[in-house]
């Protein structure tokens, strides 16, 4: 079990006042203070970005890069670009919660109770059971739930924000489909299930083995015959764990190349080996392979009204963000950052 598919956990404990606003402004009541100062790479309005966050997120990319078989000025390259990644991501995530208060979003612990005991009957996990796999990642319930009500409010600031602002009409509809039909002629498609067990929230090496050990003792159960369905239903991570991993019908040129390249090897009633994806270790069973024929526009509208739909939230979410930007205060210490980068230098 894991609980990644949540955002990370920021505590920061600050011993003591340290400043009241930017730049020149900066008043320091101690020495003590200013250390702590020393470890702020950005400032965002009020609050701050900590270079313990960083490291923090940064901490599960960067061991994956030392693995890979790239140079080392090719791992420098990735290392940079996700720390600047990262950055970006936290100094976001801060204007948003910000946001979230400047506009006094709704909110009951009742939401949380009810997003945890979903959680266990995804996993089928007793209270206890749950308790003890946040304490293998390092969490207490109080944090834990925490995380929980900021997803909640992230989620909820999203739909005010963005979501309840979009219409898709049918002129949009009808417009995609003339100029995508190619899209919806004659089709392979691959009907596939998956189990997958996600990426733990604080990574650490023996994280990841316990997860591969516990996938490995699954891939170990079907090839001895276990039903995938019935595997899925009681050990994967995924919101469609209920229906047997059942993920529905796609094309491979929808898959990302690793997936596609997996799928594509199979034969229907055949599942793959274990695959390490962005969203977590998966295992893929492919139900069955079926030839579609073209759709219609009104076969497709349900279609492509979501699809427009999801790029309209995406492209509307970036230019809130930008906006939400561009009328607070970001200060990124740039000088501290390339410190940080020189010290990408000594990977291997």
């Amino acid at each position: 079990m894991s609980f990644a598919n949540t955002e990370k956990i920021f505590v920061i404990v600050l011993s003591c006042a340290f400043f009241s606003c930017m730049h020149n402004y900066y008043y320091l009541t101690s020495l003590s203070c200013a250390e702590i100062v020393d470890s702020i790479v950005a400032v965002v309005n009020d609050d701050i970005v900590s270079l313990y966050e960083l490291n923090r997120d940064i901490k599960p990319y960067e061991n994956k890069i030392r693995k890979l078989s790239y140079s080392r000025y090719e791992k420098q390259k990735l290392l940079v670009k996700v720390r600047e990644d990262k950055l970006n991501q936290l100094i976001d995530k801060k204007l948003i919660d910000q946001e979230i208060k400047n506009l006094k979003i709704p909110f009951s612990e009742q939401e949380v109770d009810s997003a945890i005991d979903r959680i266990k009957r995804a996993n089928n996990v007793s209270h206890k059971e749950f308790l003890e796999e946040l304490a293998k990642e390092g969490l207490t319930i109080a944090e834990y739930r925490q995380k929980i009500k900021e997803q909640i409010l992230r989620t909820k600031i999203v739909n005010v924000a963005i979501k309840s602002k979009i219409i898709i009409t049918q002129d949009d509809i009808k417009e995609y489909y003339e100029k995508n039909i190619d899209k919806y002629k004659s089709e392979k498609k691959y009907h596939l299930r998956n189990i997958i067990m996600k990426h733990t929230v604080i990574y650490t090496e023996q994280s990841e083995k316990a997860i591969l050990k516990k996938l490995e003792a699954i891939l170990k159960k079907l090839k001895a015959g276990a039903s995938f369905e019935t595997m899925a239903r009681n050990y994967s991570e995924s919101s469609m764990a209920d229906e047997g991993g059942d993920l529905g019908l796609f094309s491979l040129n929808s898959l990302s190349p690793k997936i596609r390249n997996v799928v594509e090897k199979l034969k229907p009633g055949a599942f793959s080996q274990i695959v390490d994806t962005d969203k977590g270790y998966q295992i893929f069973y492919l139900e069955n392979i079926e030839q579609e024929s073209t759709k219609s526009l009104d076969e497709a509208n349900l279609e492509i009204e979501e699809k427009l739909y999801n790029l309209k939230v995406n492209e509307k979410f970036e230019s809130w963000l930008k906006e939400l930007r561009n009328k607070g205060h970001v200060n990124i210490f740039k000088k501290r950052i390339s410190n940080m980068e020189q010290g990408i230098s000594n990977i291997e």
